[in-house]
């Protein structure tokens, strides 16, 4: 078979632990059919074009990025709207299903069935030759109505099954006994100046917010994030949602619920008298209440209202289809997921089958003596069952989509990084943590001693660690794809905008660095070339300050700062990475060359604590580290977008970055002594002047290691702006506009005060400690919910300590050094 043929390259074990999203077994497939398995390794799904995505939910849709180009996604109509328009894959790649309406896919009729989940959930019905049938369930919730919809008395060779139930504590009732449970309990607690609000995901239980409307015959308010999906979907008609502030019900996120009465004394506090909240979900084994006695006016409620078939719906399921073989698909191991197959199935299998169960009850018997019988069985079935052995005359609409040819060798040469790939992601890290910090490290090894310099570079190294493995938690947890959507979802547009503040200001401020820097690094060489008042224009073009300054702004930083995306310079990043890893090199070529400068003496190894020395080098350090702005976008990017990965990438680029920081800062500070510039470059002109070739070398590779990070300070800035206004249309181009004047902005400054320690202090306080430290902890506190002071947040209470002591004595420290630079630069003109 064709599908087997692709998956030659992985093992029989890991073939079979995929199988329960890797379809190869239809008799007559011609292509591996991935279900649901966006993040499926890419050796078992290699070049497989037919993906098929049963809903909407994030644990179906992971690694499913708006850059996805592998093949063809098949699913429902809402959801390819979905697909479509929330997370922006291309339309070309999408293909709507009708429920109900078989298509022939690869070889293999498919029909999309209800699933009695979310909004445009479905399960996939596959006929192949021979009258073999297998379905794949997805998620779905066993009603008389879905079961009898299903060919039954052993018809179904798979089935591909949702065991989320597969405990029997977990007998949940039906959805309309829980909605009528919800109805009498609104009807109860309703009284004047009453607020009703319902958790849920992303999508789904829009149910239970329109019962609770109808009832109260009020409007359900629905946050904007939430609203385009509700739109989309259809599940709350327009009749029902609040254009103003006249409604009864919020329909919110299930962490604005949590566990806990506690979770809406907010609402309490903005003038309600009672806030009832509704937490709907299949874990609650029965109805159950909890009133706060802080907050007595706060009540919530726990209802086992569930989109997952309970544990009887299952067994209800299994003795209607009675199949020969179940493949369980949910749990993260094969372990995990044949107990719970062997919980539900165990003693509903056929007789000639129950012996041999096994994770996925073994082998079939032959399909010659079944598929006989397949199409008697569905004549007797209700007129609504499809023929499903039928196989004349359908035209399939993957004929209009043109294939994307086999990756060749060559074509992995010419692509060693692959977009969205692991190595893409920890280059882009490494690239924005890499840059114009590493210049100003020896200089503070200066200041602070190398002892305490190394030991402030490590914590601050850990802390980065931990600050960022915080954010990819938070845009995981919270589904939200950028800081900004992070701020406002959990602390409203007020706060929204202090944080957009702070992080204009880092990246602002970092943009303006690289271009003081980019003309540091130049200058030597043009000053050498042309003398410091050439009579050419081209020459005081490339030495004057001001012109260079412009020239580069204009041919080389504006153009990269207009690019979409960060994955669309990643091959410059990477350049950059590696570029800024040359640093290592210099500093060792220096000491071993010219060796230990005369003025280096042992008390630069330990120096006294100095508490503006240790304030300006950790500013410093929380500016070299700092990359947070754009870490949300590198995860979402990643083609298999789980924390467990991105916490890889973190680890490999922050451990890089400390390793290079530490190396060359503790080099230079050796090799030049009490002569060690706030700009090391400062230090190595005079060297380049008398042909150097590794200290030209490194001159080059830090003007392209600066030039790669420059737009990586632009796009957070893009971002931030772009969430503020909000335009309705012509979005690319405004975000043009404002990466223009945004660089515009940067090189001013940059002109106004073009001294790189002072920017880098003065960002590193004032920006620095609220995206590094205050921001990611407090994303962490409001979405683990419960009581705000507890032992289990207290980690991320020392975090935001830091951040205040740093935020309060760096921006001091910052002041004075700009004073002092600015006195400095009057008395050197008079």
């Amino acid at each position: 078979m064709p599908s087997a043929r692709r998956l030659q390259t992985a093992t029989k074990e890991e073939r079979k632990e995929w199988s329960y999203k890797v379809i190869t077994e239809v008799p007559g497939q011609t292509d591996a059919f991935i279900v649901d398995g966006f993040g499926v390794p890419v050796r078992l799904r290699n070049e497989s074009q037919c993906y098929f995505l049963t809903h909407f939910h994030g644990d179906h849709t992971c690694g499913l990025t708006k850059g996805f180009s592998k093949g063809t996604i098949y699913c429902s109509k809402i959801t390819a709207e979905l697909v479509t328009k929330i997370i922006g894959v291309d339309q070309m790649r999408v293909v709507a299903l009708e429920v109900g309406q078989p298509v022939e896919i690869a070889g293999v009729q498919v029909t999309c069935l209800d699933a009695n989940h979310c909004p445009g959930a479905v399960m996939f019905l596959f006929c192949g030759q021979g009258g073999w049938i297998g379905l794949h369930t997805g998620d779905f919730r066993a009603s008389d109505r879905l079961i009898s919809s299903v060919p039954g008395n052993g018809a179904i060779n798979t089935v591909w099954l949702d065991t989320t139930y597969s405990d029997s504590r977990y007998s949940h009732p039906t959805k309309e006994e829980a909605l009528a449970a919800i109805g009498r309990i609104t009807r109860e607690e309703n009284e004047p100046g009453t607020i009703f609000v319902v958790g849920a995901y992303k999508l789904g239980k829009e149910c239970c917010a329109v019962r609770i409307s109808e009832v109260l015959n009020r409007k359900v308010f629905i946050s904007k994030n939430r609203r385009k999906i509700v739109d989309i979907c259809g599940a709350i008609p327009e009749r029902l949602i609040a254009d103003g502030e006249n409604y009864g019900v919020i329909f919110d996120a299930m962490g604005r619920v949590g566990n806990s009465p506690e979770n809406l004394a907010d609402l309490i506090e903005a003038g309600y008298s009672k806030v009832v909240g509704f937490r709907c979900t299949g874990w609650a084994r029965k109805e159950s209440c909890w009133r706060s006695s802080r907050y007595p006016g706060c009540v919530l409620y726990s209802i086992p209202y569930s989109e997952h078939s309970s544990f009887s719906e299952l067994e209800a399921f299994l003795r209607h289809v009675r199949p020969t073989r179940v493949i369980g698909t949910v749990g993260k191991t094969l372990a995990e997921r044949e107990a719970q197959v062997t919980a539900v199935a165990g003693g509903i299998m056929l007789p000639e089958h129950r012996g041999r169960l096994e994770s996925y009850f073994g082998c079939r018997p032959s399909k010659a003596s079944r598929c006989s019988t397949v199409k008697g069985r569905q004549k007797k079935e209700n007129d609504e069952v499809i023929d499903l052995t039928d196989d004349g005359g359908l035209e399939s609409p993957v004929k209009s989509i043109k294939e994307e040819p086999r990756k060749s060798f060559c074509y992995a040469l010419a692509n060693p990084i692959p977009s969205g790939s692991k190595t893409s992601a920890t280059f882009s890290v490494m690239k924005a943590t890499l840059g114009a910090g590493a210049l100003s490290l020896p200089y503070t090894m200066l200041s602070a001693g190398v002892v305490l310099g190394v030991i402030l570079l490590t914590t601050m190294a850990v802390f980065s660690i931990l600050s960022l493995v915080l954010i990819v938690r938070a845009v995981h947890k919270s589904g939200k794809e950028t800081y900004e959507d992070l701020v406002d979802s959990l602390f409203g547009r007020r706060w929204g905008y202090l944080y957009q503040l702070a992080m204009f200001i880092f990246c602002f401020g970092t943009a303006a660095v690289y271009i003081v820097v980019i003309y540091d690094v130049v200058s030597p060489v043009t000053v050498h070339a042309f003398g410091e008042s050439p009579e050419s224009w081209y020459g005081h073009l490339l030495v004057n300050r001001l012109w260079f300054s412009t020239l580069v702004t204009l041919v080389v930083l504006l153009p990269l700062s207009l690019m979409k995306t960060i994955d669309s310079i990643r091959y410059l990043t990477c350049a950059g990475s590696v570029c800024a890893c040359f640093l290592i090199i210099t500093s060792i070529y220096v000491l071993g060359r010219y060796g230990v400068s005369p003025t280096f003496t042992s008390t630069m190894l330990w120096k006294s604590a100095d508490l503006g020395s240790l304030v300006s080098a950790f500013n410093t350090y929380i500016f070299a580290f700092a990359n947070q702005p754009n870490i949300p976008e590198i995860f979402t990017e990643l083609s298999v977008a789980t924390p467990r990965n991105m916490r890889k990438v973190i680890l490999v680029s922050t451990l890089t970055a400390l390793c290079v920081y530490a190396i060359e800062g503790i080099m230079f500070l050796v090799a030049y002594g009490a002569l060690t510039q706030s700009n090391i470059l400062t230090s190595l002109g005079p060297r380049l002047n008398l042909g150097d070739p590794v200290i030209a070398a490194t001159f080059l590779t830090v003007a392209i290691s600066i030039i790669g990070t420059y737009p990586l300070n632009i796009y957070p800035v893009r971002t931030t702006l772009l969430h503020s206004l909000k335009p309705k249309k012509y979005e690319t181009a405004i975000g043009m506009i404002v990466a223009t004047l945004t660089v515009g902005l940067a090189f001013a400054v940059a002109l106004a005060m073009p001294d790189v320690n002072v920017i880098l202090g003065m960002v590193g306080a004032l920006a620095g400690s609220v995206i590094c430290f205050l921001g990611p902890a407090a994303f962490n506190i409001t979405l683990d919910g419960g009581k705000m002071f507890s032992k289990r947040k207290a980690h991320y209470w020392a975090i935001i300590v830091i951040g205040i002591i740093a935020f309060v004595l760096g921006t001091y420290i910052a002041i004075l050094d700009a004073i002092e630079f600015y006195r400095n630069r009057s008395s050197n003109n008079n």
